[in-house]
């Protein structure tokens, strides 16, 4: 029970260092319109910090979740979740930025340009030996918004023998 205790006031500390209307914002957005199995803002952004924070599979963050009494779900409801989330932690991402006084209005010299961040990797799931997948991304720097996402699966040519 105490561990619970610490827990929780963890908890409050840490979204003392959320942006200020955080749980209002996700009301606006619908983050949680239905709240089934998970029956609160808080609750739903304590399970994304599992999954995002600690880099846990869906199916691990889904398990943490049930062990620590947060909810119990499916991974693929929490997957259904996560895509409707993503406006609410672009917003977050942006009013923490401002909080810290990072500028994210493109200078004049850019103006008409499209600045990004592109990313190209290679995924190699579980006991595979090679690249399982290829996936690009690219994400607009002053927007946070992701303007492409790319996934390719990478299979390998097969060499016929009886040819």
């Amino acid at each position: 029970m105490k561990e619970n205790k610490i827990f929780n006031e963890d908890w409050k500390i840490l979204t003392k260092f959320f942006p200020k209307g955080w749980r209002a914002k996700a009301r606006e957005l619908g983050v949680l319109k239905r709240k089934r199995n998970i029956k609160s803002t808080n609750i739903l952004l304590r399970i994304f910090l599992i999954h995002l924070a600690d880099g846990c599979s869906l199916r691990e963050t889904v398990t943490r979740a049930k062990q620590g009494k947060l909810a119990d779900i499916s991974d693929v409801a929490l997957l259904k979740r996560l895509k409707t989330c993503s406006e609410w932690f672009r917003w977050m991402s942006l009013e923490l930025l401002k909080k810290r006084g990072v500028e994210i209005i493109p200078p004049n010299w850019l103006k008409g340009y499209q600045v990004k961040s592109i990313d190209a990797s290679v995924i190699t799931e579980s006991a595979s030996t090679g690249t399982d997948w290829r996936l690009h991304y690219s994400i607009n720097l002053f927007s946070l918004q992701c303007d492409q996402f790319l996934e390719h699966p990478h299979k390998l040519n097969s060499v016929n023998k009886n040819n």
